[in-house]
């Protein structure tokens, strides 16, 4: 990720961070999710991290769960880790450049933080990488993060102006790849379309700016865009209201897991698996937001 995407979300989060818990509806489903996955796992770890850590909530459930465990939330951004370290023990770090031993701990969980170590073409190789220097051989991996399907209604009403508004996000395939290719072992990714419906544009923009689910890219527009982008921005989402007259967000949601393993060596054949039961999943899930919308 380039150094101008690393201010930028730094600053982005540290501006959002006294409210995000507000907008924490999206991670805290996702948190039951990776909690309720974790618990099928026979762990005893001595050392965990959660990347991304946020406030520190599910760096909190984890020392519940794992009474034995040190567990570190880590979070790039200055003001989440002040939060987060009213849950316990917190750091502010890169992702990209973790403070941590080779081989030195044996569970990392992240909650829709590791699109944002993505570098702009959606490649996760590099954050992967520092995964697996810190993870023990055999330690685990299980994280969340947000594929190259979400927020398709919000590119194709922005994308009529000529501007990019997000990055490329990461690809299920591809990642399956990179975690072979960075030294992990027996990947297991597979994905569920979460739907979130909205009664008003104003209410739907304001969330997701909350959670700063965009990144600075090379031709962000720079700025709000003016008044009349907004306005044809908004016209160009309300053509997609569905039966229900509500403003639709399609989040999908890669969940993956895996173990660490040795440092990379010459490529050799290899599989990772995508369970067909999973990719067909339980169905695409819809929730509607009708709560009194927040200023941004």
């Amino acid at each position: 990720m380039a150094d101008k995407n690393k201010n930028y979300l730094k600053r982005a989060f540290n501006r959002k961070a006294a409210n995000f818990s507000k907008a924490d509806f999206l991670h805290a489903i996702v948190r039951d999710e990776l909690l309720e996955r974790l618990s099928m796992f026979r762990l005893k770890p001595l050392q965990s991290i959660v990347l991304g850590g946020g406030g520190g909530e599910l760096a909190e459930a984890l020392r519940r769960q794992y009474p034995a465990t040190r567990c570190i939330s880590i979070d790039s951004s200055e003001a989440m880790s002040e939060l987060a370290q009213h849950h316990g023990e917190a750091l502010c770090a890169d992702m990209l450049e973790l403070p941590l031993a080779d081989n030195s701990v044996d569970l990392i969980v992240s909650n829709l933080t590791l699109q944002y170590g993505a570098n702009p073409q959606g490649s996760l190789q590099s954050v992967l990488n520092e995964i697996n220097r810190v993870l023990k051989p055999g330690g685990l991996l299980l994280t969340a993060f947000c594929g190259n399907g979400s927020f398709a209604e919000l590119r194709e009403s922005c994308a009529r102006d000529n501007y990019e508004h997000f990055d490329t996000l990461p690809d299920l395939h591809n990642a399956g790849d990179e975690m072979l290719k960075a030294g992990l072992r027996d990947p297991v990714l597979d994905t569920e379309l979460l739907t979130i419906t909205y009664s008003s544009f104003d209410k739907l923009i304001n969330e997701l700016r909350a959670v700063s689910v965009t990144r600075q890219i090379n031709r962000r527009r720079k700025g709000l865009g003016g008044k009349t982008y907004w306005q044809q921005t908004r016209l160009n989402y309300d053509t997609q209201r569905n039966l229900d007259d509500k403003l639709p967000v399609t989040i999908e949601l890669v969940y993956t897991h895996a173990r660490g393993g040795e440092a990379p060596k010459p490529a050799e054949p290899a599989e990772y698996s995508v369970p067909l039961s999973r990719l067909l999943g339980r169905g695409p899930r819809k929730m509607t937001t009708d709560e009194p919308a927040d200023d941004d």
